[in-house]
């Protein structure tokens, strides 16, 4: 399905289901099918699951304007209204994380029951008073962090097959050069003022053995967050949605059914 941006861009999204909206938002490079694990579990726990690949991804990959938080944040709350939600879930992913916090900080909470955000800092450069951002990044070393991310080893619990193959279904050449303004505008973010002020429930995910992030950020974040929850998903590097899925949907899921209880569903 296709919808137009209010900057006239034609946008690819997927809806599926019944039942209370979660919208998933993927990581740098990543795309709906990257979200293959979490499709059919939250599916069969009814609710609807909705996609909308960012600028430069996926379906959505020959788009090369907008490339920045505020114009993707943007995208995500005109297919909100062009689909007219009530209130939704939002479970995002690296990158995808900071989108949701941009989205807040443009937008509000009041549409919004829950976030879910997996292995990601809302101030990715280190200073002397932060050191849960993206590790060994600096001021000075942003440029050199473009080039690196990309050719890091992002899993450190092997795939499985059959999801592997899901989650490379019709994949295409990703553009590192397109798509380098965008990673910028994410490293050089700070959204700790968003994520510690707001009275949304908010878990937060760390891979055990993230190679971009130190695992012991999930339960700091949780504690300057005013509703904050942890999870260390064990065994998982920087993708556990994907790495362990059996651990890490049911998790999720009992996080958002929480959520609403509080508010009363």
């Amino acid at each position: 399905m296709k919808f137009i941006t209010s900057d006239q861009e034609t946008l690819n999204y997927s809806i599926t289901g019944q039942g209370i909206p979660i919208i998933f938002v993927a990581g740098y490079s990543g795309n709906a099918k990257h979200w293959s694990a979490q499709n059919e579990f939250f599916l069969a726990n009814s609710y609807q699951v909705i996609h909308l690949d960012k600028r430069g991804h996926g379906e959505n990959r020959t788009i090369n304007s907008g490339l920045r938080m505020s114009r993707l944040a943007t995208d995500i709350h005109e297919l909100v209204k062009k689909l007219k939600l009530g209130k939704f879930h939002l479970v995002a992913h690296s990158m995808g994380c900071a989108i949701t916090w941009e989205y807040l900080s443009l937008f509000g909470s009041q549409a919004i029951y829950s976030l879910t955000l997996l292995d990601d800092s809302p101030k990715p450069i280190n200073t002397p008073e932060w050191q849960f951002g993206l590790k060994d990044l600096t001021w000075q070393k942003i440029l050199e962090a473009a080039k690196q991310i990309p050719e890091t080893k992002l899993v450190h619990h092997k795939i499985d097959t059959r999801l592997l193959k899901a989650m490379n279904q019709s994949a295409v050449a990703f553009d590192l050069n397109q798509t380098k303004p965008l990673l910028l505008d994410f490293l050089t973010r700070d959204y700790r003022d968003i994520a510690f002020q707001t009275e949304l429930p908010q878990l937060f995910v760390s891979g055990e053995y993230s190679p971009l992030f130190k695992k012991e950020q999930a339960e700091f974040l949780a504690q300057q967050a005013i509703n904050g929850y942890a999870l260390i998903a064990q065994d998982c590097g920087h993708i556990p949605q994907s790495e362990h899925p059996e651990l890490v949907n049911p998790a999720i899921l009992t996080f958002i059914r929480q959520a609403e209880k509080e508010m009363e569903i």
